[in-house]
């Protein structure tokens, strides 16, 4: 069979980030996906490719002040990175029918290797099942900010930082149409 390219809908998917603040508390957000697709051939699905664009202006965390500190070149600097970008490289199979995804991040202008632990959601879910052999997946991990240049913190008179180094992420993928069909 030959490799076909598919969407990932992002009006249906989701790309989540906790951290910690202020120690004992969480900050959470969203950020939007720009666009992404999936290369992937059923004869041999481990040499899928997947690609993705988040718009790094969208980073809204429910407070604009600190939404906006976080678009500053403190943190993203969106005017000079207004994309994060990630491309798997390996994928492999892991029980229960779960997969462990490698590829690359990048987050202003560093590139560093992260695994995404991937699980398929059943195809009951799936928006429509007979429009891609995929559907729903659900993806996490975590990266330490300091890797990625996001270096800003403050003391806390109390003991502690403002913000933890490391940022929980939670992705919901939506695989779409074929590349270049009309979606519904």
């Amino acid at each position: 069979m030959t490799t076909e390219e598919w969407t990932i809908d992002p009006g249906r998917s989701e790309v989540r980030f906790s951290l910690r603040h202020l120690v004992f508390a969480k900050v959470e957000g969203t950020i939007a996906i720009l666009e992404g697709k999936v290369r992937y051939d059923m004869a041999d699905p481990f040499t899928a490719a997947v690609t993705v664009r988040l718009a790094s202006a969208s980073v809204s965390t429910g407070d604009p002040e600190r939404d906006d500190h976080v678009r500053s070149a403190e943190f993203l600097d969106v005017a000079a990175f207004p994309e994060i970008q990630f491309e798997s490289g390996r994928i492999s199979p892991l029980a229960g029918g779960s997969y462990d995804v490698v590829g690359e991040l990048r987050i202003r202008d560093r590139a560093r290797p992260v695994t995404l632990h991937v699980q398929e959601t059943p195809a009951a879910g799936r928006p429509d099942p007979r429009a891609s052999p995929f559907g729903l997946f659900a993806a996490t991990t975590t990266i330490n900010r300091q890797e990625f240049g996001l270096h800003w913190n403050q003391d806390l008179d109390t003991g502690g930082v403002v913000l933890g180094d490391k940022v929980q992420i939670a992705i919901k993928l939506v695989i779409g149409a074929r590349a270049g069909a009309a979606a519904s």
